[in-house]
């Protein structure tokens, strides 16, 4: 039987490289995970991305971010921001804090450490200074966690955020190789932070 934990699963010092590509050149980012340790009554994991850290829990009912830190300071998510709803069907979609969450079904993403299976959820907002339709697209992949991260604004990708390489120690099956289809690449220099400014977690070095 498949833990659904596996989706997210939060070891204690495993790193993830990441090549995040916008309105500036590609650069490749360390990700690590660190703890656990205790927020209140709940246990969490403190995910450092280098501009932006993020406090996530993975519980029964799914992944929580609780805590984020930043430039622009520290957010305490009350309640915490359902990002990850375990037991959930394609197509099902609930709501978290100002944002609401769509489970759109697993399918072949394509990244820089390769072709995996995962889990699409896509969280869309609305931004009203300036005003803006958001969507944050994250993939899920067994035993890896976050794969790849679309942010889009106004229908444009502004900002993505891929897998460079598979963790040390993680187990994953790569998907045999897909016929050549172009790259989903930002558009236009757009602003990646512009959505993201308001919940001060999405943008990364920059996205959690």
């Amino acid at each position: 039987m498949t833990d659904e934990r596996d989706w997210f699963p939060l070891i204690p010092d495993r790193k993830w490289a990441y090549v995040q590509r916008g309105a500036i050149a590609a650069v490749e980012r360390t990700v690590e995970a660190r703890g656990p340790r205790k927020l209140g009554d709940v246990e969490t994991f403190l995910v450092d991305r280098g501009k932006v850290k993020i406090d996530y829990s993975v519980a029964d009912e799914g992944v929580r971010i609780h805590r984020t830190e930043s430039e622009w300071g520290v957010e305490e998510y009350d309640p915490p921001e359902l990002i990850l709803k375990f037991g959930s069907k394609k197509g099902e979609r609930w709501s978290a804090r100002t944002a609401s969450f769509e489970n759109k079904g697993v399918e072949p993403v394509q990244v820089p450490a390769g072709r995996l299976e995962a889990l699409r959820v896509v969280r869309s907002w609305t931004m009203e200074m300036p005003p803006a339709k958001c969507e944050l697209h994250r993939w899920f992949a067994k035993n890896v966690g976050i794969v790849r991260e679309d942010t889009v604004m106004n229908g444009t990708v502004t900002n993505v955020f891929e897998l460079a390489r598979i963790p040390e120690g993680a187990s994953v099956t790569l998907l045999p190789p897909a016929a050549s289809t172009p790259a989903r690449a930002p558009q236009g220099a757009g602003d990646p932070q512009g959505c993201i400014v308001g919940l001060a977690f999405l943008v990364a070095g920059l996205v959690p």
